[in-house]
């Protein structure tokens, strides 16, 4: 294995994480590096404060997020576990609302603005960590390229 997956959990930063993989805080750029991080603003998870101001200054208020449809979904499989704990993910594909009408309601939902925000925010949680195995690795092949 060479990378592992990280949650990034709130009040977590690029920094906090090279100090626990790899107990220094200036390999911060490591981690931007790894997963294609260009603007650590935008390019990871905000917290939840952070969350709710862009939503508002987003949708002008929180309420306005939750009750307006920015999409619908049409649920092709729903999540299961399989006996061995393996987790099968739900699959949906995005529909327009008179297919979405001709659906049971079993096999339907609606996504609002404010579930659409939070779902792009949380997907930005999971990151990739390079293995300590291959730290000095990378970084003298950094160094090389950097020279």
């Amino acid at each position: 294995v060479v990378y592992y997956d990280y949650q990034i959990q709130e009040q977590n930063r690029p920094d906090i994480v090279a100090e626990l993989y790899y107990q220094d805080s200036t390999l911060d750029w490591l981690v931007l590096i790894v997963n294609d991080i260009i603007d650590p603003q935008y390019d990871l998870p905000m917290d939840y404060q952070q969350f709710i101001a862009y939503v508002k200054s987003k949708y002008s208020s929180v309420e306005s997020a939750l009750n307006t449809v920015h999409h619908y979904e049409h649920i092709i499989q729903t999540q299961s576990v399989l006996f061995d704990g393996t987790i099968v993910p739900e699959k949906v594909i995005v529909v327009d609302e008179t297919t979405y009408n001709t659906l049971t309601a079993t096999e339907r939902r609606e996504v609002s603005n404010y579930t659409y925000e939070e779902r792009l925010n949380e997907s930005k949680r999971t990151i990739k960590v390079l293995h300590i195995d291959f730290l000095t690795q990378f970084l003298d092949e950094a160094e090389r390229i950097f020279e």
